[in-house]
């Protein structure tokens, strides 16, 4: 049997990053499979977070990759946030552009992992940030949505551009 293509990158205007995604519901082989893909488009695309409707699939699933941690999180729910903090954010999805983002400090996550294992989870600092930006995605929102009051969401030159 021929193995599926790889997974394409799915950009705004796509009507699947502006939908809330279905939660996961079966956990195998075939989802493990797929977060293993999410992976390496995750790294090959220079990103810290992939979620499912970033490529064109409507599940509430996202990789994150960011320095040495690596996780994939399903149905995530944000239980509590702490602290507000301001800082650059860009995504795959809107290639090119950013904007400052208001985000909480540090956040407490519940969520699934690919085995269906419950987890409940601290995350602080740039790491929470991921946390919350993948799972705005699985809600169908981009974070040119939370801007900070007075930002705005522009083209930034190649040099200077942050991705999430």
């Amino acid at each position: 049997m021929k193995p599926p293509p790889p997974l394409q990158l799915v950009t705004d205007p796509a009507s699947v990053l502006h939908q809330r995604a279905r939660p996961v519901r079966i956990f195998d082989g075939a989802l493990r499979r797929l977060v293993d893909e999410m992976y390496i488009r995750c790294e090959e695309w220079s990103g810290v977070g992939l979620a499912a409707p970033q490529v064109g699939l409507n599940l509430q699933l996202a990789v994150i990759v960011y320095e040495d941690r690596k996780f994939a999180m399903c149905n995530p729910e944000l239980l509590s946030g702490e602290g507000e903090v301001d800082a650059t954010e860009g995504c795959l999805s809107l290639p090119g552009m950013a904007g400052i983002v208001r985000r909480f400090e540090q956040v407490t996550v519940r969520y699934r992992n690919p085995q269906g294992r419950g987890m409940v989870k601290n995350y602080q600092g740039w790491l929470a940030r991921i946390v919350q930006h993948e799972s705005d995605h699985l809600q169908g929102m981009l974070c040119r949505e939370r801007l900070a009051p007075g930002a705005v969401f522009e083209i930034v030159p190649e040099d200077e551009e942050e991705v999430s």
